[in-house]
């Protein structure tokens, strides 16, 4: 019998099916309905012809190629792969061929756009995944609805991202140890243009933050490395500045460890603000991918933390302080000090308790001029009788006076 002919399923959709329980692993939960772009509701009161059933059927029967769980993405890579190449192989009829491929596109294609790819590049924005196996994926998604001519409108839409699902669990905590960034670069100020060198008087480096072109739609980003490579691409594949580590993770790695030194340096809340106002948004995107920004979820949970961490002991500063505050405020008050007079401002005990002593060089002079008058007195006292000596002396000697 011609295969053409066959009306019951293909019998390459058969052997497809078997095959999916390898890549799908254990057939747990329930089953994913990721949409449609072949079908709409203007097809529910059309009439169909054979052909158009077949396809129908086709289509349904492709839901079951769909895993019950998220694949390894190098698994569903090569599962792809293996799809398109028995479909050249097993069906000799170009139409049959078309038929089948178009359905388990839809379904695969539905999957990989509405699931697997979020999946995957929200483990590649944690570096997770690499950029070799994310592009692949994503040019799958690409191939699939290029084939179709859609743009997915009918498919799953992205799914929120669950705490209980083990994978957003994973991701959420993965690399704990990177979070709390340390200093671990030698020399991290000297791999940095800096708006302000640090400095012996305790002052901090300022460290600039990157800049896109265009902060919705970027192309570009510039980022301060003092040697190198400083503007990059968002779109191509990460630049890796160092040992393989995309730009964004070598940047903070620098500006962390040039800032350290400083614990009441800006940095960490002007980066914070920045990744939350800036990249956050291009990572959850659903329309583009930014290969360029690997790792950046990473970057992102460690510059919160590091922000939470500074605004928490800044608080912690405060509550003390105030507590400080009330300490010394409800203590008893300490007993007053003796007032501190000046030469000429000491209390006098015969003018009260207001009055004023003379000034205590007023005794010395005193006691002074009193000595200089003894001892004048003195001196004129051995004086005047020096001189009565001498009178008597002389009168003594003298010749007799003769009387006329």
């Amino acid at each position: 019998m011609d295969r053409r002919t066959v009306s019951g399923p293909p019998p390459l959709l058969v052997w497809l099916l078997v095959s999916s329980w390898t890549v799908s692993g254990a057939r747990v939960g329930p089953p994913v309905n990721v949409g449609t772009v072949l079908y709409g509701k203007r097809d529910l009161a059309k009439y169909w012809t054979d052909r158009e059933a077949a396809g129908l059927r086709c289509r349904e029967m492709a839901d079951q190629l769909i895993p019950r769980r998220i694949p390894d993405g190098a698994a569903f890579v090569d599962y792809f792969k293996l799809i398109e190449v028995q479909s050249s192989l097993t069906v000799d009829s170009q139409t049959s061929r078309r038929r089948i491929m178009s359905a388990v596109a839809d379904a695969v294609g539905g999957y990989a756009s509405g699931v697997l790819w979020p999946h995957v590049r929200a483990s590649y924005y944690d570096g997770r995944v690499p950029y070799d196996l994310a592009n692949r994926l994503y040019g799958i998604v690409r191939k699939i609805k290029y084939s179709l001519d859609t743009d997915g409108r009918g498919w799953i839409t992205a799914p929120e991202r669950d705490e209980s699902d083990p994978a957003s669990v994973r991701a959420n905590n993965v690399d704990d140890d990177f979070d709390d960034v340390r200093d671990i670069v030698e020399k991290p100020c000297a791999g940095l243009r800096l708006q302000r060198e640090p400095s012996a008087y305790g002052d901090g480096a300022v460290v600039p933050i990157p800049t896109f072109d265009d902060n919705r739609h970027p192309g570009s980003v510039a980022v301060p490395f003092a040697a190198g490579k400083w503007l990059f691409s968002v779109t191509g594949p990460p630049a890796a500045t160092n040992e393989d580590v995309p730009f964004l993770v070598r940047y903070y790695l620098l500006a962390v460890g040039c800032t350290s030194t400083n614990p009441n340096n800006r940095f960490r809340r002007d980066v914070s603000e920045w990744l939350n106002s800036t990249v956050v948004p291009l990572l959850a995107s659903r329309r583009r991918w930014y290969p360029a920004l690997a790792g950046a979820s990473r970057v992102v949970r460690a510059a919160a933390r590091a922000a939470a961490n500074r605004a928490a002991n800044r608080a912690a500063a405060g509550v003390n302080s105030a507590r400080d505050k009330r300490t010394v405020e409800s203590m008893p008050a300490a007993a007053p000090l003796p007032p501190d007079f000046g030469v000429d401002d000491w209390p006098s005990c015969d003018d009260g308790p207001s009055g004023k002593l003379p000034n205590p060089n007023v005794f010395r002079l005193a006691i002074l001029l009193s000595l200089t008058t003894v001892w004048l007195s003195f001196k004129i006292l051995v004086v005047h009788k020096g001189i009565r000596y001498i009178l008597d002396v002389l009168a003594r000697w003298s010749p007799p006076r003769h009387k006329f």
